[in-house]
């Protein structure tokens, strides 16, 4: 496939597979960076836009791993794009597999190649080799292929695996995760050939609390045979308060920090309310509030945090970036175009607010307006994938 891909990038010759084609893309691309996809699309006489929205034809998910954001929730793409299917879009959701497949970058049999045996399976995903044949002899997990007791997994399969781990040790709820798989299952077909029993999943998943204490996703606790103090132990269900233990500003703040790396989104915005309630206004506090908000997609309310922020410190660029940010998602492109213009006039620098002001510039097809800022990101960052996308669209618009 490396083969392949290299010698396409570079070939300027514009293809026709994807002709008439307005392209997003969702998830983190397996085979490929964004900016190489966003080539390939504009090589094969399509168009990248970042964001999904009405004209869009086509929405590509990566297979590096489950299209879930770090709340367990689905992407806003992939969500925004079937919402456009069910009202009658003409929009095809495609795994980047069947992109490549497309635009005749692979085979079907290179998409279905490189399996790997369960242990070195197990040990990619980060789980146990004995977790994982469990998992297979209660049938959640069905291996590409099977060899008497031999079994082989793709790697669509390790990567989804995968992030359902990591999602579970970062503590979102097995309630969230089973809701998201369902809807994984009804969206992308490919999903359900990858884990087709995923309405199981919370049964067969441990992972250790806070305390110490073996529990399934659920929260129910399990024996730990490992520790006989555990097994011995009286089983007790309740959770660790997310109170701070103290309530003085500092105290406060890293809780809500914990709390959202962690992913515990709803509990962190709620201690950041919290710290605001009890100290008043603070730039830093609304800001990450904001950033939490807009984890858990409320926009909204996240750029009405953003613009309390820059109101208290009107040079605070990050949330003016992220206010843009959030701005796009709503489709709400002027103000959001102000938004990383208004970054950039206190930070010239900010490759951030260059990038995302150029490239939306871009895909609403105003390619002049975006030169200058695609100029100046490659004087900034001359050397970074980044840079070389922008480069081929400062060529692609002086043709």
């Amino acid at each position: 496939m490396d083969t392949a891909l290299e010698k396409d990038r570079s070939n300027e010759t514009t293809f026709h597979h994807l002709s008439g084609e307005s392209v997003a893309l969702t998830g983190r691309l397996r085979s490929l960076s964004r900016p190489e996809a966003a080539e390939l699309i504009r090589q094969h006489g399509g168009r990248h836009h970042p964001h999904v929205v009405r004209n869009t034809t086509m929405l590509v998910v990566g297979d590096d791993r489950l299209p879930l954001r770090s709340n367990g929730k689905p992407t806003v793409n992939l969500r925004r794009a079937v919402q456009l299917q069910r009202l009658g879009a003409a929009l095809v959701i495609l795994s980047e597999d069947e992109f490549l497949q497309r635009i005749e970058l692979v085979t079907p049999m290179e998409a279905t190649r490189g399996a790997h045996p369960l242990g070195e399976a197990a040990r990619l995903a980060g789980v146990q080799r004995d977790q994982l044949r469990s998992w297979v002899k209660a049938g959640l997990v069905k291996p590409s292929r099977s060899a008497g007791s031999l079994h082989y997994f793709n790697f669509r399969q390790v990567a989804a695996i995968k992030r359902l781990q990591e999602l579970l040790q970062a503590g979102v709820s097995a309630r969230r995760l089973q809701h998201s798989l369902k809807q994984l299952q009804s969206w992308l077909p490919q999903t359900r050939e990858t884990l087709p029993q995923l309405d199981q999943f919370g049964s067969l998943l441990a992972f250790r609390r806070d305390d110490g204490r073996l529990a399934d996703v659920a929260g129910q606790l399990l024996m730990d045979y490992e520790t006989e103090s555990e097994a011995s132990a009286p089983i007790s269900v309740a959770w660790p308060s997310s109170e701070p233990k103290a309530e003085d500003p500092e105290t406060l703040f890293q809780h809500a920090v914990e709390l959202e790396l962690q992913g515990r989104l709803a509990e962190a915005a709620e201690c950041y309310r919290q710290h605001l309630r009890q100290c008043g206004p603070d730039a830093a506090v609304c800001f990450n509030l904001a950033n939490t908000l807009q984890e858990l997609d409320q926009y909204g309310a996240a750029i009405e945090r953003y613009r309390q922020a820059v109101e208290l410190e009107p040079d605070f660029v990050e949330a003016w970036n992220n206010m843009g940010d959030a701005l796009a998602e709503l489709e709400q492109f002027d103000d959001a175009l102000t938004a990383w213009k208004t970054a950039l006039q206190w930070n010239p620098h900010s490759l951030d607010a260059l990038y995302n002001l150029a490239e939306t510039l871009e895909s609403l097809d105003r390619c002049e307006e975006a030169r200058p800022y695609w100029k100046q990101y490659v004087r900034l960052d001359p050397q970074s994938e980044w840079s070389e996308y922008a480069k081929r669209c400062l060529g692609e618009s002086s043709a």
